[in-house]
């Protein structure tokens, strides 16, 4: 695990009127990266 744990976006954050994208984008590119870590997918 990383020094500096990954976090997405909160839940309630929404991006062109959809609340769950931006998260769902940051885990996307933190899977990507290899940087989600240990990261469990609430």
């Amino acid at each position: 695990m990383t020094s500096n744990p990954f976090r997405p976006r909160p839940r309630d954050l929404s991006a062109a009127g959809i609340p769950w994208i931006a998260r769902m984008a940051d885990k996307a590119r933190a899977a990507h990266d290899g940087t989600i870590d240990e990261y469990i997918y609430p």
